[in-house]
């Protein structure tokens, strides 16, 4: 079980516009990227449909989706929203819910930089829940840009979030022991920095088979998450049955997703008491 630096089951992708001063939002061309196929879904050939929050000097939303990239306006490929829209937003509804690992974003190119320079990238499922939303800004410094933003590293960071639509409701996520870990995928670990969010996850651990494996000794360690970083603690964590002389150790888990296998406390404390025994016995000895 592999998390890719992708959002699965994007149904809206969404640009909201953070610049208050001169605020309308211009856009010459959104791209979302299917993972796997590589095909722009948000294309009006694919059955994207486009919205936005009001429009002026006929700067209609569906230029953005229309396959033409070109940033100047007077060539009629660019949207332009209107006077006294205080919170401008731009959004594609998909013909149908996709994965994404990139989002390509296109600017106005020949005037009115800045109004690119601080928006928000929301992407919503088919139920309008947020899947992903990650502020993106100096895009206006590059007139006309294609800003390539991959759904994960925005700087150098590959981020996944356990997310609550990824498995329905409930949103429980199974291994079984030896066989499964989550893990976020990283291209280049001396470059990026991984990060797994638990974000509430319940996790039910199991073992392969359903049986406790022959020649399980103390000691034992299973990796189940794997990232640079684990973060958001989960929600609950259910594990498998020991034979009684056993526990798990968990104490590692949200530093390197490892389980290992342990003595039981009072597997501990008989030892202890035995030892003790034995030197109270040999003590005696000596005095007599």
């Amino acid at each position: 079980m592999t998390i890719q630096s992708t959002v699965d089951g994007a149904k809206i992708v969404r640009v909201d516009q953070n610049v208050t001063s001169d605020g309308f939002l211009s856009l010459a061309e959104v791209q979302a990227f299917e993972t796997g196929t590589g095909n722009n879904v948000a294309l009006t050939s694919a059955g994207g449909s486009a919205w936005q929050t009001s429009e002026g000097w006929g700067g209609a939303a569906a230029r953005a989706i229309d396959g033409n990239t070109d940033g100047n306006y007077n060539n009629g490929s660019v949207t332009h929203t209107g006077n006294g829209d205080s919170s401008p937003a731009w959004q594609v509804t998909l013909a149908n819910p996709s994965d994404l690992d990139a989002i390509h974003v296109w600017t106005r190119s020949d005037c009115c930089h800045a109004r690119s320079n601080d928006f928000n990238l929301i992407i919503l499922d088919d139920q309008n829940n947020e899947l992903y939303n990650q502020q993106h800004t100096g895009v206006g410094s590059d007139p006309g840009s294609n800003r390539w933003i991959p759904l994960g590293p925005f700087t150098a960071d590959l981020v996944a979030t356990l997310n609550p639509h990824d498995h329905g409701a409930g949103f429980t996520y199974a291994f079984d022991l030896g066989t499964d870990m989550l893990s976020v995928a990283n291209p280049d670990p001396n470059i990026f920095t991984t990060y797994l969010d638990l974000n509430g996850a319940a996790l039910e651990v199991g073992w392969a088979g359903g049986e406790i494996p022959a020649g399980l000794a103390l000691g034992d360690t299973f990796d189940l998450l794997d990232a640079d970083v684990i973060d958001g603690m989960y929600d609950s964590l259910v594990l498998p049955e020991l034979p009684g002389f056993m526990t798990w150790n968990t104490d590692m888990f949200m530093t390197n997703g490892t389980l290992t296998v342990a003595p039981e406390p009072s597997t501990f404390a008989l030892a202890a008491f035995g030892l003790l025994g034995l030197g109270w016995f040999g003590c005696r000895r000596r005095k007599t």
